[in-house]
């Protein structure tokens, strides 16, 4: 029988010892780390890094005290060391977990000590007992000879990256760290190894440099000098690879205001924003859009990364200044867009367009744009403030629907930006739609009723809505409709936005226990009836 200690502790590491996935086109690759603290108080994850070596999204996910999971996306590869495969990763700005890292010990670890393995394989979290093996193992991996801590402890695929322990009563989580697990043995059943613990520290320090905002850009200076202007509003597109790529792009700033960056690319780049001074303002990866309060100056942008093979990355900016008379221009020439009307204009490249309208309560608005790489929206009041934005970034030059819905808001007069990329012409519409779930409407109490998994035919026009009552209470329900582009949106007896989605014709959700009720529009204007099926399928 375990101990209740032992149970207790197992509930505790699992606030600190995380799972890790890191998403792909077409596969995930999964393994265990665990959070720790340097002496000035950031947090890093330590992991393994062959299960951060592949490009993509790296995500991290606790289990908190309540059982409830702490996810934690878009994780950045601050320092990694493929010979002895450890990677260490940084949290986006902003984010933290609220509990201590745990302590690393790299004492001498003698041989037959209890020690314990923690991680997720299988992604499910295990907590096993063992023994050092041998302390000093020497193997040949990666074309070197390198010392290995033999455990008495599989190491499964999933588990790889977690942390390898000892008790120690007085530590935070009554544990220390003394290995990092990395693979089994090819040879004996039942035997691990890990690797000890002091490679985590040194590579520790060099991420804690590569975090730290003391760190002045000429001290890894990589041509700055020779860094490119930026234009605001403007792309510029680059290929590189086969090396240790590191390049730098300065942004004169012409007043105190916001600053955001777009970056696309396929492969895992690391951004670092700095500013005059050479205190870094802001950072992330090739999956972040950097968006940084800034003042008058210039600023400059170091992109890095190690690139197997060549590659092409996109990088825009956009700056924004607030009570400069750019929203008030927009007064000159309002467009008045009444219910149903499409409203067309060209944008040529490398303008931005200000528009203001007048728009009842209850109403939202719509964007649709063709030939526009990367569109950039904006909605403010009166007063200058953002309601809302939105961007796509779209990487081919051909006709592309691209649908906004703003939520309604008891505003009346609205002013509208607009801006983008493309080395052609721009033509984009707005117009104006009924709230989707106004109080007066009188077509949900005729809404007809699904209740099996029976598929649902319908038709419906441009400018229309269609109604349905599901009746699956407490489940949780797939929902697919077939037969051309649909805006799907799900709420609640009390006029809750439950779930939606806008491009791919499908919604998976939770359901209530009690009814809801599932609204279906045209998500292109089409001037003709679109006949339709609705799938319902009830998931375990």
């Amino acid at each position: 029988m375990f101990s209740a200690f032992f149970i207790s502790a197992q509930s505790s590491l699992q606030e600190v010892v995380c799972q890790i996935a890191v998403g792909h086109l077409d596969h995930i690759i999964g393994g265990s780390g665990f959070l720790v603290n340097d002496s000035e108080g950031n947090q890093y994850i330590v992991t393994n890094d062959h299960v951060t070596a592949e490009s993509g999204n790296i995500t991290v996910i606790f289990r908190e005290e309540d059982g409830k999971l702490k996810q934690f996306d878009k994780m950045i590869v601050l320092a990694n060391d493929p010979l002895y495969d450890i990677s260490i990763l940084g949290f986006p700005m902003g984010s933290r977990i609220k509990r201590q890292g745990l302590k690393i010990d790299i004492g001498k670890i003698d041989n037959f000590i209890t020690v314990f393995t923690a991680g997720y394989p299988d992604y499910r979290w295990s907590f096993k007992e063992g023994i050092i093996l041998n302390n000093n193992v020497l193997a040949y991996r990666s074309g070197t000879i390198q010392r290995f801590l033999a455990i008495s402890a599989y190491v499964n695929p999933g588990s790889s990256g977690g942390p390898l322990l000892r008790e120690q009563p007085d530590a935070p989580e009554g544990y220390v760290v003394v290995g990092v697990n990395t693979l089994k043995s090819p040879d004996i059943d039942g035997t691990g190894y890990s690797i000890p613990s002091r490679r985590i520290v040194e590579l520790l320090n060099i991420a804690a440099e590569k975090k730290s905002e003391k760190r002045i850009v000429s001290r890894d200076n990589d041509n700055i000098e020779k860094a490119e202007q930026i234009q605001f509003d403007n792309s510029i597109s680059t290929s590189v690879g086969f090396t240790d790529y590191a390049g730098w792009y300065r942004f004169t700033i012409p007043a105190e205001g916001d600053l955001k960056i777009d970056f696309h690319s396929d492969e895992n780049f690391y951004l670092e924003l700095f500013d005059g001074r050479d205190k870094l303002i802001g950072s992330g990866t090739s999956y972040d859009s950097l968006n940084i309060k800034v003042s008058s100056g210039d600023l400059y942008l170091r992109i890095s990364g190690k690139i197997p093979y060549w590659t092409t990355y996109r990088l825009s900016s956009l700056f924004k200044s607030f009570y400069k008379g750019y929203i008030h221009s927009a007064k000159d020439s309002p467009i008045v867009i009444k219910d149903g009307i499409w409203h067309t204009r060209i944008l040529h490249n490398g303008d931005e367009e200000w528009f203001s309208i007048k728009i009842n309560p209850g109403r939202a608005i719509i964007l649709e744009t063709e030939h526009l790489l990367n569109p950039h929206f904006e909605i403010y009041d009166a007063l200058d403030t953002l309601l809302a934005e939105s961007s796509f970034k779209i990487n081919r030059d051909v006709n592309n629907y691209r649908w906004i819905y703003i939520p309604e808001r008891l505003v009346t007069d609205l002013y509208i930006r607009l801006t983008g990329y493309s080395k052609i012409m721009k033509i984009y519409r707005f117009r104006t739609i009924e709230a989707m779930f106004a109080s007066k409407n009188t077509t949900i109490e005729k809404a007809e009723a699904i209740t099996s998994s029976t598929p649902t035919a319908g038709s419906i026009r441009s400018n229309e809505k269609k109604w349905y009552t599901l009746l699956f209470p407490g489940k949780k329900l797939d929902i697919k409709i077939e037969g051309g582009d649909y805006i799907l949106e799900l709420y609640d007896s009390g006029n809750t936005l439950l779930a939606e989605n806008y491009y791919n014709n499908h919604l998976s959700v939770n359901l209530p226990h009690e009814e809801v009720f599932l609204c279906v529009t045209l998500s292109k204007w089409t001037g003709k009836n679109s006949n339709y099926i609705i799938f319902t399928e009830v998931k375990d």
